[in-house]
């Protein structure tokens, strides 16, 4: 008898022990996008992480707005978008609902592969297909060079403020800490007469819970895949001036994003935590509010967040044809195979 009670423990704690090595994690969010106080877009998204596998599902309803452009027309305006990341058997998918096709390609090639050297036509040095590319060290100095320049000039046209907000909240059960943006610019250039639009955002976040470290670790692992993936065009200053212009931001838009992925290098860098809710309110001058009909405003709550056991059907290709992207890359790199002269010649 107490062979068999050890037997039964040893068992539940194994048991036990593999529940926690993995936990399966779904977010269902709700959002809307409305124009004063008039609905303009609803939309639904779930996301779901197993193990190497996540799954999001973003449904839009555009019904309202077409509607009130078209009365007569009583067609529903929904569309879904799926996207399915496998990083165990490489495979990255892309389809809608409403298609009989879908693609389904290797994750860890797609980006070198869709790198098309546009360049290459204007000169045979161009066509390297190692592109050069800048430290993050340099990266951040060249940014803080043009901080430095730009802000003198700006600072009386351009204003961004950040903060934490220091009280917690119990948003649907869940204990999140809160966050404050706003970016406010004076579209008018005029000193003496402003006229400011103000994007103000607030976003709440959920304090760590069963699932989070392998949403990190998952995210982590796509990020590394997309890096190791180089540049995302054939062209250095395409690729190095967006990362630049980032580096330039304002500080308080570095702190806003860092609230959200955390601080490159980090150990939890890329996931801070469930978002909850997130509200952003564009408000533009008095002048333009009757034109534009009131704020623009967008948010997007938490309906529930589930840790139970997901199934493997839901990062499933679907069922229909499968596109495949190589041809028309071959199409692509035909025509910029055809050179300069011919390229200036059917441009003319």
């Amino acid at each position: 008898m107490k062979k068999f009670s050890f037997l039964l423990a040893v068992v539940g704690v194994g048991a036990l022990t593999g529940a926690n090595a993995q936990a399966d994690v779904a977010w269902n969010h709700s959002g809307s996008v409305k124009i004063g106080t008039s609905p303009v877009i609803s939309f639904s998204l779930k996301n779901e992480w197993s193990g190497e596998n996540h799954r999001a599902l973003l449904a839009v309803d555009a019904s309202k707005v077409v509607q009130s452009i078209a009365p007569a027309n009583t067609k529903a305006a929904k569309s879904e978008f799926q996207l399915i990341e496998r990083l165990g058997d490489d495979r990255l998918i892309l389809s809608s609902p409403q298609s009989t096709t879908y693609f389904d390609e290797p994750y860890t090639t797609l980006k070198g592969r869709l790198r098309l050297n546009f360049w290459e036509a204007f000169g045979s040095t161009l066509g390297a297909d190692n592109i050069p590319q800048l430290t993050r060290e340099q990266r951040q100095r060249l940014g803080q060079e043009i901080r430095a320049m730009v802000t003198p000039l700006t600072k009386s046209f351009s204003r961004t403020y950040f903060r934490a907000i220091p009280q917690a909240r119990t948003i649907g059960g869940l204990t999140s800490r809160g966050y404050r943006f706003t970016s406010m610019v004076n579209v008018s250039g005029d000193k003496k007469s402003p006229q400011w639009v103000r994007a103000a955002a607030e976003w709440w976040l959920a304090d760590g819970l069963a699932g989070d470290e392998e949403i990190r670790e998952f995210t982590q692992s796509a990020n590394k895949i997309k890096t190791d993936g180089g540049g995302a065009s054939a062209s250095m200053w395409a690729n190095e001036t967006a990362p630049v212009l980032w580096e330039a931001a304002p500080i308080e838009a570095h702190q806003a994003l860092a609230s959200m992925i955390g601080e490159t290098g980090s150990g939890k860098f890329g996931f801070q935590g469930t978002p909850v809710q997130f509200f952003l309110t564009i408000s533009p001058p008095p002048s333009a509010q009757m034109s534009m009909g009131g704020d623009v405003r967008f948010a997007l709550e938490l309906k529930n967040r589930s840790t139970d056991g997901l199934s493997s059907t839901s990062f499933e290709a679907p069922k229909g044809d499968r596109i495949e992207v190589e041809p028309f890359l071959g199409v692509a790199r035909n025509f910029i195979k055809m050179g300069r002269g011919q390229l200036e010649q059917l441009m003319k």
